[in-house]
């Protein structure tokens, strides 16, 4: 069926990955920084995902990332109708870390009501 709307060969070169809805928006899934990093062992152009997911896609690195929106959008960009500008790389040394665990711990403990270990000068 594809090889009778695409009629190019780009999509080849491309993964994908996104929930179509009824109204032909694309909506976002789980599992592109693994489908992002799958793409760049296959040594392939890049990943055509959901707006919401480009982001995380593209801390991978090495890939092109295209964050699309709609059917339509992606077609016209299979069929060299229109571009989508690709994402740029995400520097994930900048991004912020998440809290360390041990920190999560003390906080649920003290709101318990148990003693935080700071209050006690230090772990148990």
């Amino acid at each position: 069926m594809a090889g009778y709307v695409i009629q190019t060969q780009r999509l080849r070169r491309l993964l994908f990955a996104g929930e179509l809805a009824l109204d032909e928006g694309v909506r976002s899934v789980s599992g592109v920084v693994n489908l992002a990093i799958l793409c760049k062992h296959l040594k392939l152009d890049g990943v055509v995902v959901p707006v919401e997911n480009a982001g995380e896609a593209s801390a991978v690195g090495g890939i092109e990332v295209y964050p699309v929106d709609t059917l339509a959008s992606v077609v016209g960009f299979l069929n060299e109708q229109h571009e989508i500008e690709p994402l740029p790389e995400v520097n994930a040394e900048a991004t912020p870390k998440p809290p360390q665990r041990h920190g999560l711990r003390r906080c649920t403990r003290a709101g318990s009501g148990q003693a935080c270990d700071a209050d006690r000068g230090g772990r148990r």
